[in-house]
C-alpha cells in the first residue's frame, strides 16, 4: 500500500484558510491556561503524538519531516510523510460532537521538526468567528474526509499484513529486508556513477538530492520513508554526507570515491545474504564488531592489512571494558568472528595474555559490510517497536 500524503496547504484550500486565521489568532492571543499555543520543536524520532490519546491541538509544520504511522504488531504501517507546510492532528477536531476525539495515528518527526500549536480552543475560536455557510462547508468538507478515510482503511485491512507485517521469513517484522537494502544500494551507486559529478582534487563524488531522489521514488519506486531513514544509516555511518544550500533552495549529497565503490561491495554482500541459509549467513554481533573495530584499527597502524598475524587481545577487552564498563567484553564475544573465519581459536599464553590468529584480509573486507548490517538491524529492532 503506498499512501499518498496530503496536498500541501494552499491558498485554495478551505481548511488550509481557517488554519492560517487560527495561527495568527493564537500568536495575537493568550490560549488557555491548561495548554498555550506556540512554536515547539521536535528532535529526530521523537513522537509527536501518541496513537489513541485524547487530541487537544493541531500542528502546523514549519520544518522538517513527520511520519504518520499505525502501530500494527510489532511494526507499524506508515501512512503519510508529511513537509513544512502541511498541517496533522487537524482532523479530530471535527468529531460528531465538536469535543475532540483521540489521535487515529500516531507522529513521529523523522528528521529535527520546528511546528506551530495551535490549540483546539484557539481554533474553536477562530471556526466561530466565520460566516456560518463557510462553517458548514467546512464542516461537511471534515465528515466526508472522515467517511471516506474509514472506508479506504476498511477496504485496505485485509492486505496491510501482507506488505507491512511478517515479511522477513520467520513470523518477525523488518523494517528494511535485504532486498530492500540492495535496492537502496543500486540506486545511490548507479546514480552517482551515471550523474554525478566527480572533484578530482577532493575524490569526492556530489550529486543533487533532487535528482537523486526523482531515481530513487519515481523510477524505482523506493517507498519514501525507508530512503529517508537509509541515508540517516549512511551519514551516522560516514558514508555520505548531505550539504544544505540555502541560496539553491536544496540539498546536495556527497559521497567519497571510496564510499561508492563500497556501495557496490555492500550490495553484493546483502544479495549473498538473502538467499544465504540462516546458519551460513554472516552475523557477528554489536559486541564483536567493537572488538574487531580495535583490531582493525591495530593492523591498520602496524600496516598489517594482509595475511595471517597473532594478536594479543587481553589489552583490547581491556581498553575496551574500561571505556564501556556496561559491556563487559570477554573471549566468548569473538565467536561470531570465529564462525565466518576472521579469527581463530584464542590461546592462554604467558602473563595472562590471550594470543588469537587474525586474517587481516577477511577482516577488512568485511568489517565494513559487518559494521552496516549492524546499523540497519539497529533501525529495524527500533522500528519493530516504534513506541519504545
Amino acid at each position: 500500500m503506498a499512501t499518498t500524503p496530503p496536498p500541501k496547504s494552499n491558498s485554495a484550500d478551505p481548511l488550509a484558510a481557517v488554519t492560517k486565521q487560527a495561527a495568527a489568532k493564537a500568536a495575537s492571543e493568550p490560549a488557555p491556561a491548561a495548554k498555550k499555543s506556540g512554536l515547539k520543536s521536535f528532535k529526530m524520532n521523537e513522537v509527536i503524538f501518541q496513537d489513541g490519546e485524547k487530541a487537544d491541538s493541531l500542528f502546523i509544520i514549519q520544518k522538517g519531516q513527520i511520519r504518520l504511522y499505525k502501530p500494527k504488531g510489532k511494526g507499524y504501517v506508515e501512512l503519510a510523510v508529511l513537509r513544512a507546510g502541511e498541517v496533522i492532528g487537524e482532523m479530530a477536531f471535527f468529531s460528531e460532537d465538536g469535543s475532540g476525539q483521540k489521535r487515529s495515528c500516531a507522529a513521529m518527526a523523522i528528521s529535527s521538526v520546528d511546528v506551530i500549536e495551535i490549540t483546539f480552543a484557539a481554533f474553536g475560536k477562530t471556526m466561530d468567528s466565520l460566516n456560518p455557510w463557510f462553517k458548514t462547508i467546512i464542516n461537511t468538507f471534515a465528515s466526508r474526509l472522515r467517511k471516506s478515510n474509514t472506508k479506504i482503511k476498511e477496504l485496505e485491512s485485509n492486505s496491510v499484513s501482507i506488505q507491512y507485517g511478517a515479511n522477513s521469513g520467520d513470523g518477525s517484522y523488518q523494517f528494511f529486508r535485504s532486498i530492500e537494502v540492495v535496492r537502496l544500494l543500486s540506486v545511490i551507486y548507479l546514480v552517482f556513477k551515471g550523474h554525478g559529478e566527480f572533484n578530482d582534487s577532493a575524490k569526492t563524488f556530489s550529486l543533487n538530492m533532487t535528482m537523486l531522489k526523482y531515481y530513487a521514488f519515481d523510477i524505482f519506486t523506493i517507498q519514501e520513508s525507508k530512503y529517508e531513514e537509509f541515508l540517516n544509516v549512511l551519514q551516522n555511518l560516514k558514508m555520505l554526507e548531505v550539504v544544505e544550500e540555502p541560496t539553491k533552495k536544496t540539498q546536495t549529497v556527497i559521497v567519497g570515491e571510496r564510499n561508492l565503490e563500497m556501495f557496490r561491495e555492500f550490495m553484493n554482500f546483502f544479495n549473498a545474504q538473502r538467499v544465504t541459509a540462516n546458519d551460513k549467513k554472516v552475523n557477528v554481533n554489536f559486541r564483536c564488531e567493537v572488538i574487531l573495530d580495535k583490531l582493525k584499527v591495530e593492523l591498520e597502524t602496524a600496516q598489517k592489512v594482509t595475511g595471517s598475524h597473532k594478536i594479543d587481545v587481553a589489552p583490547i577487552f581491556n581498553s575496551i571494558n574500561e571505556a564501556h564498563p556496561t559491556l563487559r567484553i570477554g573471549p566468548e564475544d569473538l565467536d561470531d568472528a570465529k564462525k565466518v573465519g576472521i579469527l581463530g581459536e584464542i590461546e592462554v599464553g604467558d602473563a595472562n595474555s590471550l594470543m588469537v590468529n587474525i586474517d587481516a584480509g577477511k577482516l577488512m573486507k568485511l568489517y565494513p559490510s559487518i559494521k552496516i548490517q549492524n546499523s540497519i538491524e539497529r533501525v529495524n529492532d527500533e522500528k519493530s517497536n516504534p513506541n519504545g
